[in-house]
């Protein structure tokens, strides 16, 4: 996972740094939105949130043993963002042993209480198989998860997995609805298979009017992809 770098150093930075990135899919750029722990106090933050902020600071400066006991106190506090941080410290080995054990102890509790990138960081793990072994029928549950609980990233990636197979039977029809409820919500690499499934007849009937219109959409976001598309669609009409 990756994230534009705030001066701020919100937790959920630390956490995308922290992540690793499914590795047959988009970049997590703009996946998750992530909201400040309820009951903050009146200058925004609760002790928890000022302790992961701080921990992020230090993190980014390589101070990984020290952000690590942050991160813990917040955590042990009951901040879920701060487990997942945890969780994936204890994943790459950042100022603690690697032990993965905790880390999917410390992710499965943060998924217990709802927080999104810890659904994606385990799904990741279960993906890649780089640090247990591979599963990506779990993967795809974790998946679909984090897409149920609002990520429009994982909603493009559950697509992409029931387009290619990837942990269950190939299945157009919900490769189609998935990707269909990312365009939705204007991520454009699921706008442009949106396209291709109608210009391809993919599942669906074949449909150049429909495609053009989402190859346009895509173009007015300033995707490129969807631009030639768009062109190489309306030369194939002529």
């Amino acid at each position: 996972m990756k994230v534009y770098l705030k001066k701020s150093l919100p937790v959920s930075l630390v956490i995308v740094i922290l992540a690793s990135s499914c590795s047959d899919a988009p970049k997590k750029s703009d996946k998750v939105s992530i909201k400040k722990s309820e009951g903050s106090k009146t200058d925004g933050r609760s002790k928890a949130d000022s302790l992961v902020t701080e921990g992020g600071s230090l993190y980014l400066s390589g101070k990984y043993e020290e952000a690590f006991r942050l991160f813990k106190q917040a955590a042990d506090q009951g901040h879920a963002q701060a487990m997942t941080t945890i969780g994936n410290m204890y994943k790459k080995g950042d100022g603690v042993k690697q032990d993965m054990a905790l880390a999917l102890e410390w992710l499965n509790k943060a998924i217990d209480v709802g927080d999104i990138n810890a659904m994606i960081s385990l799904a990741d793990i279960y993906n890649e198989g780089d640090y247990i072994k591979k599963d990506q029928k779990k993967a795809l549950k974790l998946y679909k998860k984090a897409a149920e609980a609002g990520s429009v990233w994982s909603m493009n990636v559950v697509g992409r997995m029931y387009s290619k197979g990837m942990g269950t039977a190939i299945d157009k029809k919900s490769a189609f609805e998935w990707y269909k409820k990312a365009a939705d919500r204007r991520y454009t690499e699921a706008i442009n298979m949106m396209g291709k499934f109608y210009e391809k007849g993919d599942g669906v009937e074949v449909d150049y009017k429909k495609a053009m219109e989402w190859y346009k959409k895509g173009a007015d976001l300033g995707n490129a992809d969807a631009k030639k598309y768009l062109a190489a669609l309306l030369k194939k009409e002529k």
